[in-house]
């Protein structure tokens, strides 16, 4: 039985070969037609099984909006708290522990404020804190002290004792086209990767106080009977150490409306300045 099996097998493998080959001699065109269909079947099958591995991970096929994070890193996570207060330095510890965590900054929204050399912001690179540095992760120099003071990267090490200006600017915090700017000297250098600055963190709080949960304004017109204030508004506070007691530098597109009296003069301005958290 099983010979009669394999005979009648072989024999038909032979008629199937007999007439596949006079296909290929008398029908040569509609052979030919045959078989680039089915190469380009297998082809286009292939392809869409790729692709279809490729963009299994949306983030590749998902359009980013820069109007919650500026900085596009797919790699990035922003952790808040539930009442809104900022993360601590235990909190930083219990979350470098976490598997596959590179990297903690307690100052994260400030990864999206860029800095650059230039006014122009032609080549700009994204601001990070110090808080995950420590004394060990020093190459030379020291740890900075006050707001002015930088670390950098183990690649820009020259730059150790270097006093330079740098510009800042952030589109989804600050309003578009405003910039600031600091004279910041390099007093440590970091074992870290790549061409990086590292900034204070009293530094990175005050560029960005609004996302600590802080609300800053100023008071003016006070009525002279009620002693209350008429008028507000709210601004950005930059911190400047060459300044003393009462004095105040503005920025160039400042806006106060003037306060006048009833003949038109103009009369003097008090005002009062007011920090203020969140409940």
């Amino acid at each position: 039985m099983e010979k009669d099996n394999r005979k009648r097998k072989c024999s038909d493998l032979r008629e199937a070969m007999f007439f596949a080959l006079r296909d290929l001699k008398y029908q040569k065109k509609r052979t030919f037609f045959i078989v680039v269909l089915f190469l380009t079947m297998a082809g286009l099958s292939a392809l869409f099984i790729g692709e279809l591995f490729v963009y299994k991970d949306d983030r590749i096929t998902r359009k980013y909006d820069t109007s919650a994070f500026l900085q596009k890193n797919d790699r990035r996570l922003s952790v808040r708290r539930l009442d809104g207060s900022g993360l601590t330095e235990k909190d930083r510890k219990q979350i470098e522990k976490v598997k596959y965590v590179e990297d903690v900054d307690l100052y994260d929204y400030v990864n999206d404020i860029q800095y650059d050399v230039s006014k122009r912001m032609k080549n700009p690179s994204y601001v990070r804190s110090t808080t995950g540095i420590t004394e060990d992760d020093l190459v030379k120099g020291r740890m900075p002290q006050n707001r002015l003071e930088i670390l950098v990267s183990a690649e820009d090490a020259k730059l150790l004792g270097k006093k330079k200006t740098y510009y800042f600017a952030c589109e989804n915090i600050w309003p578009k086209g405003e910039k600031c700017w600091f004279k910041m000297k390099v007093v440590g250098v970091c074992d870290r990767e790549g061409s990086r600055l590292y900034f204070d963190p009293e530094f990175c709080h005050m560029l960005c106080p609004a996302l600590d949960g802080y609300s800053y304004k100023m008071d003016y017109d006070q009525d002279v009977m009620s002693r209350r204030y008429t008028k507000s508004f709210s601004f950005y506070p930059i911190v400047s150490d060459d300044l003393k007691g009462r004095h105040v530098r503005v920025s160039k597109n400042y806006v106060m409306d003037a306060f006048t009296g009833s003949n038109g003069d103009q009369l003097n301005v008090y005002s009062a300045f007011s920090g203020m958290r969140f409940v």
